[in-house]
């Protein structure tokens, strides 16, 4: 175990492929599976050490920095009072959100993450009731099952007009990025829609994007679900179309 504890196992500088290829030795160590979720595997793999490595690579990465304090000058302008980091691990973000909005209160969820905490925010570990003016949450979306129960949830959570703050990578690049959620790339606006909160746009020059919640609503669950099959079936056209339809554009002379 700990040979995933050290930094220097991902080289010099530290290359996001190698922990990549480390995350997905644990997936496979602790025999999760993308088209079923187990519980007590998927605890062991979201507690495995590897996680702690990632959390080393993340303060240490110049790229997931500069996201990390571009994500917090956009929440210091929005000036909540009451912030959720929901699936925020360690703490990195949490505790720069804390620095920037001294006199919000911050709470951290994390479903499988650290009992550790922070005098500059709260580790919470059980969701209430209890509004807030902000969620931010970073490269959850890609893990979860049900991706649109969560989004729900986050609705239900914030406050009339409240912002939710997203950061995903809805692409195959470690085998914890579950292919059921990609479809996501294109749709998530509508279904957060549907879940009433509407897309802003995005957070600068960063791959996050806001939405924020515009009504409470009573979503029709089988209609969604039909529209779910419909999005994750049409994703691979939308995605081939996305990547090459400028180029068969220019080659027929279209448009």
């Amino acid at each position: 175990m700990k040979s995933f504890i050290s930094i220097d196992q991902l080289g010099t500088p530290p290359k996001l492929e190698k922990l990549w290829a480390l995350m997905d030795e644990a997936w496979r160590s602790c025999g999760c599976r993308q088209g079923h979720f187990n519980s007590k595997k998927y605890s062991s793999f979201y507690s495995h050490p590897v996680w702690e490595l990632n959390g080393l690579f993340i303060e240490q990465d110049p790229e997931s920095r500069r996201h990390r304090e571009l994500f917090v000058q956009a929440i210091v302008a929005r000036s909540p009072q009451k912030i959720l980091d929901y699936g925020g691990g360690y703490g990195s973000l949490a505790r720069l959100i804390a620095e920037g909005c001294p006199e919000a209160t911050v709470h951290l969820f994390d479903p499988y993450g650290p009992s550790s905490s922070s005098e500059s925010f709260e580790r919470i570990k059980i969701l209430g009731e209890t509004p807030y003016d902000l969620i931010v949450a970073t490269d959850v979306l890609e893990h979860i099952h049900d991706p649109l129960r969560l989004l729900e949830q986050w609705s239900t959570l914030l406050t009339p007009g409240g912002w939710l703050l997203l950061a995903n990578c809805f692409e195959p690049v470690i085998l914890c990025h579950l292919p059921q959620t990609f479809h996501l790339t294109f749709s998530l606006p509508v279904f957060s829609k549907a879940l009433g909160m509407q897309y802003v746009g995005p957070v600068g020059d960063t791959h996050a994007i806001w939405f924020q919640k515009v009504s409470t609503t009573n979503p029709c669950w089988p209609w969604l679900r039909v529209q779910e099959v419909w999005s994750q079936f049409l994703y691979p056209y939308r995605r081939f179309w996305q990547r090459w339809g400028a180029a068969i554009r220019r080659r027929f002379h279209w448009g």
